[in-house]
């Protein structure tokens, strides 16, 4: 029974503990981690909903081009024309990761930059300003913040 209860507390120690970002630091922080150790499928989760449907919407124009933009756009990038047609939001990122990283992008600077401050605009509003001058933008998704990508 002694046992039984140091369980029950530690089941519910492990379980109130946040599973995502619950400040805009520590978002900031797991995406840089994610972006420098090429993990996508942790980079999407740190992003926002607006900024999920911008890359769906850039993915699908991506699948909807015709053959002659398509062969352009494969070419630029080092790809097969044929993969672009069902091209998952994954490999999409996967692509930009690849990119952003030859091209030392402003996306890639600020995600290689330190942080330097932080306003908070309000409850769901944060920016943080890096090293570089670039400022990332976040937004707080109940209960977790995530990054905004669709200024960029």
């Amino acid at each position: 029974m002694y046992l039984l209860k140091y369980f029950i507390v530690f089941t519910i120690f492990i379980s109130c503990k946040p599973s995502g970002p619950v400040t805009p630091e520590d978002s900031f922080i797991e995406i840089k981690k994610a972006y420098a150790d090429d993990n996508i499928e942790i980079f999407l989760t740190l992003l926002s909903k607006e900024s999920l449907i911008k890359i769906n919407e850039a993915r699908n124009k991506i699948s909807d081009m015709d053959e002659n933009s398509r062969k352009g756009f494969a070419s630029y990038y080092g790809l097969k024309p044929d993969a672009l047609k069902n091209i998952s939001t994954a490999d999409l990122i996967k692509i930009q990761f690849i990119f952003m990283k030859a091209n030392k992008t402003d996306l890639h600077k600020a995600l290689t930059s330190e942080a330097v401050s932080k306003i908070i605009r309000n409850e769901t509003s944060a920016e943080i300003m890096m090293s570089n001058g670039i400022t990332m933008k976040f937004i707080r998704e109940y209960p977790y913040w995530k990054m905004d990508l669709t200024f960029f």
